[in-house]
C-alpha cells in the first residue's frame, strides 16, 4: 500500500499544483497590485513562468522522498542530489555564462537539475529499486482521493508552520530567555533586577534590530546578490 500511498500523494499534489499555477502566470499583475515597483514585478513574474516546470517536479519530488527515506533508502536520495548538483553546475555555466541568458538560463538550470533529481529517484523506484512497496501504478491510487486529501491537509498546514517556526526561532529564543529571567527575578521579590533584565533585553534587541537595518540601507541594491 506504500506504492499506492505515494501515487494518491501524486494525484492530489498535482491537483492543488494545478489550482497554483494562475498564482505564476498572473504573478505580474498580482505583484503590482501588491505595490512592487513595475520593473521588478515584470522581472518576477517573468520568472515565475519559466519555474512553473520546477513547481510541477516538487509534485513527484517530495512524494519520492517520503517513499524512499520511509525504507532508510538515503543513499539513493544522496546519489540522487549529487547527481542533479553536478547538472545544475553544468546547466548554469552554460547558459549564465557562455550563452548569456541570464535569470532565464538560471530559471531553465534550476528546472532542469530538479527534474534530473526526480527522475533519478522515479527511475530507482519504478526499476526494482523497491520491489517490496513498489509493484507498478495502480487503479487504487484513484480511491479514496477525498480522504486522502483531508489527511494530507494537516501535515501541509504543520509544515508551513514549522517553517515559520524556523524563521523565528533566534528572536522566540532571545524573547523566551527574557521571559524567564525577568519571571524569576519577580518570583524572587527583585524589582531592581527584574528592571535590569527588562532595559538589557530592550538594549539588545534595539543593538541588534539598528545593526541589521543599517546593512539593509548599506547594501540595499546589493541584498538579492548577497542572499542568493
Amino acid at each position: 500500500m506504500l506504492g499506492v500511498y505515494m501515487q494518491r500523494s501524486w494525484i492530489v499534489l498535482f491537483l492543488c499544483s494545478f489550482l497554483l499555477l494562475p498564482l505564476y502566470v498572473y504573478a505580474i499583475p498580482i505583484l503590482k497590485l501588491m505595490g512592487q515597483p513595475d520593473k521588478v514585478a515584470e522581472q518576477s513574474g517573468m520568472l515565475a513562468l519559466w519555474f512553473i516546470p520546477m513547481h510541477f517536479s516538487f509534485v513527484f519530488q517530495c512524494s519520492l522522498q517520503r517513499f524512499l527515506q520511509s525504507q532508510l533508502k538515503t543513499a539513493v536520495l544522496a546519489w540522487a542530489s549529487l547527481a542533479a548538483l553536478v547538472v545544475h553546475v553544468t546547466i548554469s555555466w552554460l547558459f549564465v555564462y557562455q550563452f548569456k541568458l541570464g535569470l532565464v538560463g538560471t530559471a531553465v538550470a534550476l528546472d532542469v537539475s530538479w527534474w534530473v533529481f526526480v527522475l533519478g529517484l522515479l527511475g530507482y523506484t519504478v526499476w526494482g529499486g523497491c520491489p517490496q512497496t513498489w509493484t507498478g501504478f495502480s487503479m487504487q491510487a484513484f480511491s479514496g482521493l477525498w480522504e486522502f486529501f483531508k489527511l494530507s491537509t494537516a501535515p501541509g498546514v504543520m509544515l508551513c508552520m514549522a517553517i515559520n517556526g524556523w524563521k523565528m526561532m533566534i528572536p522566540l529564543s532571545f524573547f523566551a530567555a527574557a521571559g524567564v529571567r525577568v519571571a524569576n527575578e519577580l518570583r524572587a521579590r527583585n524589582g531592581k533586577g527584574a528592571k535590569f533584565a527588562t532595559k538589557v533585553v530592550v538594549a539588545q534587541s534595539t543593538i541588534i534590530g539598528v545593526f541589521f537595518c543599517a546593512l539593509i540601507m548599506i547594501f540595499h541594491d546589493k541584498i538579492a546578490l548577497i542572499l542568493s
